[in-house]
């Protein structure tokens, strides 16, 4: 009998046979969905059909700690799990017909079709008009075309093969209790899309876009709450939801003219970090001597010029508002160039300031913002990053 370390190389050889493939296997190619129903993997299990539901999680968003190894452990348990609850499957983290379905390793097969009746219809029927789909002709037990078509109609409404017959993990979502499905805040949420959302604004989730809801992901909301005045619960709300999806695509947006000193890489991404008084950095800190020459982003003309005074926490400031609504904050200059002054025309790369350490600074560098459209703002880092080849 071979030792444990033999057998887990066998399943190593056959994990390096999943991913890399043989000479007659597409690489590109997703995992065929030809594992057998009888033969699906369990936990404690160490087989090539894990290292394909770890292959196919992580197709599906889903961070599986350790990679694809071929071992049914925790981490693996864990991710199905993550999965699951975000499909609106019962979490167990165990793959059985409905989550080997969800994930690719089943074709959908039929466990009621038309021509069926009975109670088994008749629950189906049932389940349908408690999710808010008509049945025509009611519940009477009997899968007719009407059934199919509210089969079909479930089916579209949560991206499922639209077969109008119930499979495995159509039957699963519809017995699904609330509690199983979605978070109650928001029933339907794509959480991925969110998660990613908050990534471009610059709220990261710990752990990065993993398709649930749960502490990392409440955490990024609550920031990006506080960065925009809302209620800061975490939950991800209408009013949230809707100043998140402005804000990302605001984030992707924005483009220069100019880099707004000399280029450099002298700066880091310090979005949203503390601030004194509660305050969140919502800008860009680029660090230059005093005198350096700042200049506009782009053609606009100056929109607001405050000077520095006892207390100030950006010291010299100017606005630059360009002609799509664009605004553009620079602050801590230790002075504005000749003849700028608010209604000033500038083209992009004018001199209009020289960096200092003016308001609540000691160290010499230009605090720069981007509000897309006049609005909220947004990080500079990634635009700032790409125009100065860092």
């Amino acid at each position: 009998m071979p030792h444990r370390g033999e057998q887990f190389g066998v399943v190593l050889a056959l994990v390096g046979t999943l991913i890399l493939g043989t000479p007659s296997t597409d690489v590109g190619a997703a995992p065929p969905a030809s594992v057998a129903a009888s033969s699906l993997p369990h936990q404690g299990d160490r087989s090539l059909a894990v290292a394909q539901v770890q292959q196919l999680l992580l197709q599906a968003g889903v961070h599986v700690a350790g990679g694809v190894d071929g071992v049914y452990g925790p981490s693996t348990t864990k991710a199905v799990r993550q999965f699951q609850q975000a499909r609106g499957l019962v979490a167990t983290g165990a793959v059985d017909d409905a989550t080997a379905t969800a994930l690719g390793m089943l074709a959908p097969t039929a466990v009621l079709a038309p021509g069926a009746s009975g109670d088994a219809v008749r629950a189906v029927q049932q389940q349908l008009v408690a999710a808010g789909i008509r049945v025509a002709g009611g519940v009477d037990g009997v899968y007719g075309p009407a059934t199919a078509k509210a089969v079909s109609a479930y089916q579209a409404a949560r991206n499922l093969p639209t077969t109008g017959q119930v499979d495995a993990l159509t039957a699963a979502l519809l017995a699904a209790k609330p509690a199983a499905a979605a978070p109650a805040a928001a029933p339907t949420l794509d959480v991925l899309a969110v998660q990613r959302q908050l990534i471009v604004v610059g709220a990261r989730p710990k752990g990065g876009a993993d398709g649930v809801l749960g502490p990392a992901t409440r955490a990024a909301i609550t920031t990006f709450q506080r960065w925009n005045g809302l209620p800061a619960t975490g939950d991800p709300d209408a009013a949230t939801l809707t100043a998140l999806a402005t804000a990302a695509k605001a984030a992707t947006a924005p483009t220069l003219d100019a880099f707004p000193l000399p280029r450099s890489c002298s700066f880091w991404d310090t979005w949203g970090a503390p601030r004194s008084g509660g305050r969140v950095h919502q800008g860009v800190d680029i660090f230059a001597p005093k005198g350096t020459p700042v200049f506009a982003v782009e053609p606009g003309r100056i929109s607001r010029q405050k000077a520095d005074f006892p207390g100030s926490l950006g010291g010299n400031q100017l606005w630059l508002t360009a002609s799509d609504g664009s605004r553009y904050f620079y602050g801590h200059l230790s002075g504005f160039a000749k003849g700028v002054g608010v209604g000033s025309p500038v083209r992009a790369g004018d001199v209009i300031g020289y960096a200092g350490a003016t308001g609540l600074t000691t160290v010499s560098h230009l605090h720069f913002e981007i509000h897309p459209g006049g609005g909220a703002a947004v990080n500079p880092y990634p635009v700032l990053k790409a125009l100065a080849g860092c």
